[in-house]
């Protein structure tokens, strides 16, 4: 599994640990079969992949375009056609 490891820790003045953090992502290409990581050029594999709901973000944002296009050419017929 390709995925990189953040790990910070804070120690006060009495070297006892207060805060602590431990975040995993993964790399581009984390989930990519062997076959097909032939394809993919390594510069790629080295950014972090993106959140999944970026995607999802982007989804919504096609269906209002979808929506105001839809609208936008319904007027445009009744226009031509009235």
């Amino acid at each position: 599994m390709n995925a990189a490891v953040i790990v910070c820790y804070y120690e006060d003045e009495d070297n006892e640990e207060v805060f602590n953090c431990r975040h995993t992502f993964h790399l581009n290409g984390w989930n990519t079969p062997q076959d097909f990581k032939t394809y993919v050029h390594p510069h790629w594999l080295k950014y972090e992949a993106p959140n999944p709901y970026l995607h999802y973000m982007l989804g919504v944002f096609y269906i209002f375009l979808m929506f105001g296009s839809l609208i936008g050419n319904g007027v445009v017929i009744y226009i031509f056609t009235s």
